[in-house]
């Protein structure tokens, strides 16, 4: 049984998973808690996904995320989460479908951890948890590409 589901799996292989840089900021505690703001703060998310050739077929995927939250121009958090994975493409594929698999499905892998970890973090801060809502990487693949050329 060979279904495009089962071809999408034996794409790639998923080696490790890690967290490469993260920080949790909260520049108005502990004033904030005391008096919170009136009205629900503006919130900004900038996602970003990124490649690193390791060696012939295995890659580095790195998923940046930020998302901050804003009041009165009064930053209220900021969390920062560089999560990463490496992954290692099949070898019987072409080459010039590796950036396609590696941007879209392997940071598909990557987003739903990224995403826990931002909840925690918002939670652990103090405040209620930040849940992004889930991601079409296809349409980011396409924007990336659309502006390299």
């Amino acid at each position: 049984m060979t279904d495009e589901n089962t071809q999408r799996q034996a794409a790639f292989r998923l080696n490790g998973l890690y967290v490469k840089d993260i920080s949790f900021e909260n520049p108005l505690a502990p004033e904030i808690f005391i008096t919170p703001a009136p009205n629900p703060p503006k919130m900004g998310v900038n996602i970003d996904v990124a490649i690193k050739r390791i060696k012939e077929t295995s890659y580095e995927v790195v998923l940046r995320s930020t998302t901050k939250a804003v009041e009165n121009n009064k930053t209220i958090f900021l969390v920062e989460v560089v999560y990463a994975g490496i992954f290692t493409i099949n070898p019987a594929l072409p080459e010039d479908t590796h950036a396609r698999i590696l941007f879209i499905d392997c940071a598909s892998v990557l987003f739903p951890y990224a995403r826990r970890i931002i909840s925690d973090l918002t939670q652990e801060g103090g405040f209620p948890p930040v849940y992004l809502e889930p991601l079409n990487f296809e349409a980011i693949y396409q924007q990336k590409i659309g502006k390299a050329a």
